[in-house]
């Protein structure tokens, strides 16, 4: 196991600390159940999104949430993009020209029996 900086304090304390508006905020930021929320904070087991959302709501660096950092810090828009897009910036290459939306859908082969449904080939 690689040696990651760990937080000054656990992540189960700094949630303690927080104040019940500050937690509702939290599960609702992001959208995870009250159970699974404090399991993954009781266990440190963090997805992005409720890293994210514990991040913004009580105004901690991310990294320092993940034990990447040692800081505690304060909480960005480009701290949080670093975050989640990576701070090589190797995951923005994947989505440089792309445009949200649809795919289109997969034309569909042609049928080799082209009378109507419900009538009987003759033989």
């Amino acid at each position: 196991m690689g040696a990651a900086a760990r937080p000054a304090i656990a992540l189960g304390e700094l949630f303690k600390a927080a104040s019940k508006t500050e937690k509702a905020s939290i599960e609702s930021m992001s959208g995870l159940g009250r159970a699974t929320m404090y399991k993954a904070i009781g266990t440190g087991n963090l997805s992005a999104k409720l890293a994210v959302a514990i991040a913004q709501t009580l105004n901690v660096n991310p990294f320092f949430l993940t034990g990447e950092s040692g800081d505690r810090g304060a909480c960005s828009d480009k701290i949080i993009r670093d975050f989640l897009i990576g701070k090589d910036k190797a995951y923005e290459k994947l989505f440089a020209g792309t445009k949200p939306g649809r795919k289109p859908r997969a034309a569909k082969p042609a049928a080799a029996n082209t009378a109507p449904k419900g009538t009987r080939k003759s033989k």
